[in-house]
């Protein structure tokens, strides 16, 4: 596994989160829309943890995305210490 595998994982779960948090809007309950407007930075980062917003057939979605940002922190993490290490690209 070289840093550029793990750079590579790190933008690809990246995207993926983006992608799964505009998703997880369309299982936004009516009634929860209002109040998300107002706080839409800070859902769109922590969107998995927001229960009470959503119907409950956003279960599984909640839980995948979860675990998508788990990943990404760990990934992130373990590119850093590669960069540090002295693993980084050589010019």
């Amino acid at each position: 596994m070289s840093i550029d595998h793990v750079f590579s994982a790190a933008v690809a779960l990246g995207l993926g989160y983006v992608v799964l948090a505009l998703f997880s809007l369309t299982h936004v309950r009516d009634e929860a829309k209002a109040r998300l407007s107002s706080r839409w930075s800070v859902f769109f980062f922590w969107w998995p943890f927001y229960g009470d917003l959503y119907k409950e057939s956003a279960n599984g979605l909640r839980l995948f995305g979860g675990a998508v940002m788990v990943l990404l922190g760990v990934t992130w993490v373990v590119w850093y210490l590669f960069q540090r290490a002295g693993y980084g690209p050589t010019p």
